[in-house]
């Protein structure tokens, strides 16, 4: 009997479980916008009697003061400031007793029609003088701003559907590797030991669910057969011991430690850094103070380029420590610093103070960053370690994706500061989920000596000549491409093209969602094929097309297409640099620890991230959006043609080398 998690059951179960869920929150929604759209046009008519109400109490006192109706002064210009303060209001006149319009306005959005109640909801308010109506206000709510609203809301409907799934699946995926998947494959690890001969492992689980029981059932009988071996006599025990595995003490439990559970904590904690994104470049621009000699682009960046330095300084540091601590705990206090700079975020003063605390935030994120990665790392072989980095990106970036949506519609009710502060929240829940489930296979290697990081451990990497190009050809471009452009030039480009905080937030996420939906994928075939340099010069050449699009599409649609092919370029070409990394560079007889790999690899990548806000308003300042666009575009093509060229270049050279050796 085949003793395993059932996958294919897991799937079905949470199929179910997810179409149950999202159509009721379908069906909630629907019921939510008929009302909305019910009430809302009568609340429109009801302020614009409002507003007529005002406007004609005006006129009167206007009129009681001896102005008389058609010579009205500077009418107009109130009519634009209402206008201006009211979106809703497009239309708004003045008539006499005779029905002759003397004064009326448009508003900038809502041009004169020709019929007026196609147009507009129209509200009359009269004018009286002296005891008899003398004319009247007419007020026009626009229904093209009604149909916007209506739009909004469906679109904000379709964004939460996409967040509800996703964070339902990564629920429903713990909850039934944590109850189902995991029990069923410690169990089976207990048989095989069995089947191997080893009667002092047991299987730790407890309670009244069937696999429990299954469990519980096994252990008692390696117990039994552990207990009947120590009976037997010296000699019969010294001539077992050669085939079987006994002990004088109970059997230790055998604790499997599952990749998925690091998803949870880290979708959480990705969630919580990353519903600032939508809006941060608007958050800086509001603490900002000129600097002598740096331009505003170049003021603005520069939060998110010292968080990215101080990310990137901290990563090797972090790993190490990592190596050392266990995963587990630098985890959960990343976590927790992570949240105290978000709190502090929050309470910033000035530019200076933003600094501090970004700086404070990017120490703890780098903790949690390179604890998940060593975590899949150490628990992954590297003929699957590419799908294990895969897991590790797509719930990196489900966060990313339901934080970027999420926090722009939170930005846009509730504000800037109290968005950091509900990131907040979210960094302790994942230090708590992680205090609670995750088991570290480093926290039982009692007495392990880990190495420290040494300079040495620098040079060996750095030169090499596969790291290098893998580095610097393709990981730093690539990140210089999603700092640069998704971090600091979206949000700001698309707040000139006058989308809203939640539609950036939304146009953002569509980078998240190819990397969730195609980064599986193409590990999967990454792992099949077995050749990871064509994906990665395919994700490079991408990724460069990619920013031309704004170019070729201009608006808000343009950008959409450079955010969707830029997350399918990064989904192809990212998976697979850190596996070839490990594959081609020096490895633990140079004395390099995966930790020690990971970290080096990590900090020297970060140089894109680093470098991209500062690019990007270098080249806005000095050429404009366009600039940006054609510059980031040109050094990702570039960098990715050299890449393919270099890489074969040296395997030629390694192939004849080995030729020489071989003769």
């Amino acid at each position: 009997m085949k003793i395993s998690g059932d996958k294919g059951f897991q799937a079905f179960v949470m199929g179910i479980a997810l179409t149950i869920l999202l159509s009721a929150t379908l069906a909630i929604s629907v019921l939510s916008l008929q009302t909305f759209q019910e009430t809302l046009r009568p609340a429109m008519e009801r302020k614009a009697e409002v507003v007529g109400e005002s406007l004609s109490g005006l006129t009167m006192k206007m009129l009681d003061y001896g102005v008389p109706l058609d010579r009205l002064r500077d009418i107009e210009e109130i009519f634009r400031s209402v206008t201006a303060n009211n979106p809703d209001i497009g239309f708004i006149s003045i008539r006499d007793d005779s029905g002759e319009v003397l004064y009326r306005h448009f508003a900038e959005s809502a041009s004169a029609p020709e019929s007026l109640k196609e147009r507009f909801y129209l509200s009359r308010v009269p004018v009286r003088h002296q005891g008899g109506v003398v004319g009247e206000v007419v007020i026009g709510a626009d229904r093209g701003y009604m149909s916007q609203k209506l739009d909004a809301i469906r679109v904000d409907i379709l964004t939460v559907l996409v967040v509800s799934g996703l964070m339902t699946f990564e629920l429903l995926l713990f909850l039934t590797t944590f109850t189902l998947a995991s029990p069923l494959n410690t169990v089976r690890d207990v048989l095989r030991s069995v089947r191997a001969g080893d009667f002092y492992r047991v299987a730790p689980l407890t309670g009244a669910h069937e696999v429990n029981r299954l469990a519980s059932l096994v252990n008692r009988l390696v117990r039994r057969v552990n207990g009947r071996l120590q009976q037997l006599g010296e000699e019969t025990q010294e001539a077992m011991a050669e085939k079987y595995r006994f002990g004088t003490r109970d059997p230790k439990p055998v604790r499997t430690a599952r990749i998925s559970y690091i998803r949870p904590p880290l979708f959480l904690l990705i969630f919580a850094e990353s519903m600032s994104l939508s809006f941060f470049p608007i958050f800086v621009d509001q603490l900002y103070t000129p600097m002598a000699g740096v331009s505003k682009s170049l003021v603005i960046g520069l939060p998110i380029s010292i968080f990215m330095l101080v990310w990137a300084v901290s990563l090797p540091f972090a790993g190490q420590w990592s190596d050392r601590r266990g995963r587990r705990t630098a985890f959960m206090l990343g976590a927790v610093v992570t949240s105290l700079g978000l709190v502090l975020t929050s309470l910033s003063q000035d530019l200076w103070q933003l600094l501090l605390f970004r700086s404070l935030t990017a120490v703890g994120y780098g903790m949690v960053f390179i604890s998940a990665q060593g975590y899949i790392s150490d628990n992954t072989t590297p003929e699957n370690r590419t799908k294990g980095m895969a897991l590790f990106l797509s719930g990196f970036f489900a966060g990313s994706l339901c934080g970027a949506a999420i926090g722009g519609m939170l930005a846009d009710r509730i504000g800037y500061r109290p968005t950091f502060l509900v990131s907040a929240v979210l960094g302790i829940a994942a230090a708590l989920f992680v205090y609670r489930f995750l088991v570290d296979r480093r926290e039982e290697e009692e007495g392990t000596v880990r190495p420290k990081l040494r300079v040495k451990d620098f040079q060996t990497l750095l030169t090499n000549k596969y790291f290098l190009i893998i580095t610097f050809l393709s990981a730093i471009p690539a990140k210089t491409a999603l700092t640069g452009i998704l971090y600091y030039t979206g949000p700001l480009y698309l707040e000139e093209l006058g989308a809203t905080q939640s539609a950036t937030g939304r146009i953002l996420m569509a980078y998240g969602l190819a990397i969730i939906f195609l980064s599986p994928l193409s590990a999967w075939v990454v792992d099949r094929v077995g050749r990871k340099p064509p994906f990665i010069i395919a994700g490079g050449l991408l990724g460069g097309t990619s920013l031309l699009m704004t170019l070729l599409i201009p608006g808000v649609w343009g950008m959409l297409s450079a955010v969707v092919l830029l997350g399918v370029a990064h989904a192809i070409g990212v998976s697979p640099q850190l596996s070839l990394i490990t594959e081609l560079a020096p490895g633990a007889r140079e004395g390099l620890s995966t930790g020690k790999t990971i970290g080096i690899f990590r900090l020297t990548e970060r140089i894109g991230n680093i470098t991209g806000p500062l690019l990007a308003g270098g080249l806005s300042a000095a050429f404009g959006f366009r600039g940006v666009f054609m510059g980031f575009g040109g050094l990702i093509l570039g960098s990715a043609l050299l890449f393919s060229l270099l890489y074969l270049l040296f395997q030629i050279q390694d192939r004849r080398r080995m030729e020489v050796h071989a003769v």
